[in-house]
């Protein structure tokens, strides 16, 4: 009896230690304008590097991306964004919620196939944009990685745009496909990867050393993945849509996407996740 006392004391200790260490792998703060959040030894940092969103994810070496633009009759005005408010709204032991908000504004352009554009050629009063970016980051005990959602927000007159979050990338990037996992060399040119329901996407390391980083798709279910590359470079990108690609807010309205975004170190271990 004695033997099995101590059998179980110990089987209570390490699941006490097991919880205590999912605990202390969660945090979240906001920190001079910037989100930082925490889980399981990897860090997250959401904040404006020229007027753009960007997240830092540590052990991966380029950042991820957050671009919103006005679509207009086939330009696109790209927007910049500027920080405006952050909070944590939980902070439990079993996750971590924090969300921010950004104003977007219109860049300096003179390109004259945008709204701005057209508008100056008229002699008309610049066109006026009150929307902003949305952003919740969650990070739970049970499972690595980030859940992010991504929502512009229209305030003003209705508007096209785009949502079009994207990852810097290395020479190729691995997707499911009807017989197993495909691997993808970039091609050097604006190309699409799916055109309807892609759940997950794995990018290996670009230069060969660490983890790669996997996409787990949730909202919507139909996303547009895509590349884009140089002739001149072997590297690239991917960007994301939601289809249809632009979207008309009215006042008041809203586009969200929603991704899981988590370090791994295969093709394999994104599909399990994503499973």
């Amino acid at each position: 009896m004695e033997r099995q006392g101590l059998c179980l004391a110990a089987v209570v200790a390490i699941l006490a230690a097991s919880a205590a260490s999912a605990q202390e792998s969660l945090s979240a703060r906001v920190e001079q304008n910037r989100l930082v959040l925490t889980s399981h030894g990897t860090e997250y940092r959401l904040f404006v590097s020229n007027d753009s969103l960007q997240m830092n994810v540590s052990g991966w070496s380029y950042p991820l991306r957050f671009s919103v633009a006005e679509a207009y009759q086939g330009a696109q005005d790209w927007l910049g964004v500027v920080w405006s408010r952050g909070e944590v709204v939980a902070d439990t032991d079993t996750e971590k919620v924090a969300t921010a908000v950004f104003t977007l504004f219109y860049r300096p352009t003179e390109d004259p196939k945008t709204r701005r554009g057209q508008a100056k050629a008229k002699g008309e009063p610049e066109p006026e944009l009150k929307a902003q970016v949305e952003v919740t980051l969650r990070v739970r005990a049970d499972a690595p990685g980030i859940w992010i959602e991504q929502s512009v927000v229209n305030n003003g007159e209705p508007f096209t745009c785009y949502c079009l979050p994207w990852f810097n990338a290395g020479v190729a990037f691995f997707v499911p496909g009807p017989e197993g996992i495909l691997e993808k060399k970039f091609q050097g040119k604006y190309a699409t990867v799916a055109e309807g329901t892609m759940p997950w996407l794995f990018l290996p390391p670009r230069d060969g050393t660490g983890g790669g980083i996997g996409l787990i798709f949730l909202e919507p279910d139909k996303v547009f993945v895509g590349e884009y590359g140089t002739a001149a470079s072997p590297t690239g990108s991917i960007y994301l849509n939601a289809r249809p690609r632009t979207q008309t807010l009215a006042t008041g309205g809203r586009m969200t996407m929603r991704l899981r975004v988590l370090p791994a170190n295969s093709a394999e271990e994104v599909q399990k996740a994503a499973s």
